[in-house]
């Protein structure tokens, strides 16, 4: 959370699901790791280990876009802003 902050992600009540899920992928992609450097795992089980690591990497990726926790999603809501339509009726619209 405070990375977030930190970037200055608008963090919204509803965020907390996204940013839930997101701490749930980063702590498999974690154990996974700690699975895979156990010295005593099958070969089988260091292939399962792997997979689950490189899943739960992906999801933690498109999580962490869709709470604005990527540079390129910051980017994309920084450039958004900037396209957006002034009111006509505000006097610094046409600036």
């Amino acid at each position: 959370m405070r990375d977030l902050h930190a970037a200055k992600v608008p963090i919204k009540h509803i965020d907390g699901h996204a940013i839930m899920m997101a701490v749930e992928c980063l702590d498999s992609v974690q154990q996974a790791e700690e699975l895979m450097e156990s010295k005593d795992l099958e070969p089988e089980s260091r292939l399962a280990a792997l997979k689950c690591k490189m899943q739960a990497g992906r999801d933690l990726m498109q999580w962490l876009d869709k709470i604005c926790a990527t540079p390129g999603s910051r980017a994309r809501i920084v450039k958004e802003r900037a396209e957006e339509p002034k009111p006509a009726d505000e006097p610094w619209g046409n600036l």
